[in-house]
């Protein structure tokens, strides 16, 4: 969910909260009425890389509560710094999780042929 200017909407309100949750109560609809899974991808706002957090959390979002009210699961992901030359390796963590498993790992993406992999072997657990 990058621009919501490109969504068409039928609120008149110019609050860009109001009209994520319009969108996301829409999409809700249609996911119950069709029983379907949705995913929706949304990017954090640079505020993170330029404060240094290697690990965001669901606030850094701007304005996620709806998306927060709404999903039954929400699972954040950011780069790891055991990327390689050749492998990005992604974190992964559950900010959200209405079933309780909660739950982290990492997997890691070959640059050359964007093949994934787990990456949870080289996670420290301690």
């Amino acid at each position: 969910l990058d621009n919501l200017s490109s969504v068409k909407l039928t609120a008149k309100s110019d609050k860009k909260t109001e009209k994520i949750g319009e969108f996301l109560e829409e999409v809700k609809e249609i996911i119950v009425d069709k029983k379907l899974l949705c995913i929706i991808v949304c990017h954090i706002n640079r505020t993170v890389e330029q404060e240094g957090n290697s690990e965001p959390v669901l606030s850094n979002l701007n304005d996620s509560s709806k998306i927060d009210e709404l999903a039954n699961k929400v699972i954040i992901m950011w780069p790891s710094k055991e990327s390689t030359v050749t492998e990005m390796a992604v974190n992964w963590k559950y900010s959200k999780d209405r079933d309780g498993l909660g739950g982290f790992g990492r997997f890691m993406i070959n640059k050359n042929f964007l093949i994934m992999r787990d990456g949870n072997e080289q996670i420290d657990k301690s």
